[in-house]
């Protein structure tokens, strides 16, 4: 167009000289904007090839980032989101675990959840566990009673992360999630609060009993051959007799009209767990319509409770 309207040619090779110079480097220099790392960013990862790197050395860059990766791979064998806090460069963080319910599933479509405690200051671990996604439906890993193990493994990766304060690790559990939570932290003591969505005290009676049309799903969770079997198991999922070895502060969410998990098992769960140094409960965290303003608070109540913000 210039050309036809008289005007001046731009010459690509004189162009390329002046705008994207970079003796040495293969493409030249336009790569240079892109072989330099901020040492404050968040990610750990990040920060260890800033301080590794050598700038616009396309060697050195391969390097680092193979060794990243090939590291991430290793990890990668724990099936798990995890979104790092929001905060300064180098802090350690408060993290909360998320545990998943009958339906848990990281492939979703959404953070589960993640996006309030990050703003608040807190990072958060979504995990496909033994009974959860693609753990259950490619590795055949079933959900056990002892969901303690569960946990246990998980935080004894997180506090292993530069950017994880091991003081400072909440559990949110839902659904089914609303027993295994409780009764990970009935044994796990390095789990400071927990709060649940559908807290629940024993499986066979506040979802098995309670609501028929869920039991062939929690048969093929268990990994159980059929229906007798699915319920000979779930009895082990309860909280009888340890929900006062609970010694951490507690938030039991229920709703009054669940259809899917008896709120009455939320309130069991609640009078039981007497050595819990702050316990409260909350109506309007269940099944059915997750309201907004419910989400907030438990947010907010685990910001209280691991010093975020």
């Amino acid at each position: 167009m210039a050309k036809a309207a008289g005007g001046d040619v731009l010459d690509k090779g004189h162009a390329e000289k002046v705008l994207y110079s970079g003796a040495g480097l293969p493409g030249g220099g336009q790569l240079e904007i892109r072989m330099e790392i901020s040492a404050d960013h968040p990610d750990p990862d990040i920060r260890s090839v800033a301080r590794r790197v050598k700038f616009f050395n396309l060697e050195s860059w391969h390097s680092e980032w193979i060794q990243v990766a090939e590291k991430n791979e290793q990890l990668a064998a724990m099936d798990a989101l995890y979104y790092p806090a929001r905060g300064p460069s180098g802090s350690r963080r408060p993290v909360v675990y998320n545990y998943g319910g009958a339906d848990g599933i990281l492939l979703r479509g959404e953070d589960g959840g993640a996006g309030q405690y990050v703003r608040r200051g807190m990072s958060f671990v979504d995990v496909d566990g033994p009974g959860h996604g693609g753990t259950l439906r490619e590795k055949k890993l079933y959900a056990p009673p002892d969901s303690e193990r569960v946990t246990k493994a998980v935080i004894d990766y997180l506090v292993t992360r530069p950017d994880v304060n091991p003081n400072r690790i909440g559990l949110h559990g839902s659904s089914m999630g609303g027993y295994s939570g409780p009764r990970c932290a009935t044994a796990e003591k390095r789990i400071k609060a927990v709060a649940v969505w559908s807290g629940a005290y024993s499986l066979v009676d506040d979802i098995f009993d309670y609501y028929p049309p869920i039991q062939d799903r929690l048969r093929w969770l268990m990994g159980a051959k059929n229906l007798k079997e699915a319920r000979d198991k779930i009895k082990e999922f309860t909280l009888e007799g340890s929900a006062d070895r609970i010694e951490c502060p507690l938030l039991v969410g229920y709703s009054y009209d669940d259809r899917v998990m008896d709120p009455r098992g939320a309130l069991k769960l609640y009078q039981s767990a007497i050595n819990s140094p702050q316990r409260e409960m909350l109506d309007g965290v269940g099944h059915g319509e997750k309201r907004f303003d419910r989400r907030t608070y438990i947010a907010d109540w685990f910001m209280k409770q691991l010093g975020a913000g």
